[in-house]
């Protein structure tokens, strides 16, 4: 009797590839096909911001129309004018420049303005809003010149708070009631919590 442990048993077929390979490579039309794909991602992305760009500066564009826009009411512009020009020194009143200290102590000395130093004249992009007041206050703090154009100080109404140089204020105007919602925003309101004490410690200083 023949041992079966002697008998020569048939090889196996091996049908896999035995070479091993260092971890996290891959083979060559992977790699081809990977390529082929990150290729035409960004190709597909250099097209979109091509066709993209025409609208992007045109939105550019419309956003900085909106940015040097003035809203106020007619008679609120007229006034301002009105103190712009009576602010002018004698003999040069031809000149389209007024000293900016002056402008600014007759408006909030001006009887008319007084009433309304606590009221919302400008409402900036983010929405943030700003008294006659508060600006008033800014421009004295921002603007270096002594001598300012009206051009540059209505400029200041603006929804950016400032033109840049160059810039001409695009002025909205009207009654109260139609400027309540110019473009969303209601910039003709009055704050009325202000205490009598207040007021006149303000108006004094």
């Amino acid at each position: 009797m023949v041992d079966e442990k002697l008998v020569e048993q048939p090889k196996p077929t091996i049908d896999f590839d035995t070479t091993t390979k260092p971890e996290g490579t891959l083979n060559a039309k992977v790699q081809q096909k990977q390529k082929f794909l990150a290729d035409e991602k960004a190709k597909q992305k250099r097209e979109a911001l091509l066709k993209s760009l025409p609208t992007l500066e045109k939105d550019a564009e419309q956003l900085l129309k909106e940015e040097i826009v003035v809203i106020m009411e007619q008679q609120f512009l007229n006034k301002l004018r009105e103190i712009y020009e009576k602010s002018k020194e004698r003999g040069k009143e031809h000149l389209e420049e007024t000293d900016k200290t002056e402008l600014i102590c007759s408006i909030a000395e001006d009887p008319y303005f007084e009433e309304k130093m606590n009221k919302v004249v400008r409402c900036s992009s983010d929405g943030v809003e700003e008294t006659l007041d508060t600006l008033l206050n800014r421009i004295m703090k921002q603007y270096k010149g002594e001598e300012i154009t009206f051009n540059t100080f209505i400029g200041f109404f603006c929804r950016r708070g400032r033109l840049r140089d160059g810039e001409t204020a695009v002025i909205k105007t009207g009654n109260e009631s139609e400027l309540l919602n110019v473009d969303g925003l209601s910039l003709m309101s009055i704050k009325t919590d202000e205490s009598a004490a207040t007021k006149e410690y303000r108006l004094k200083r």
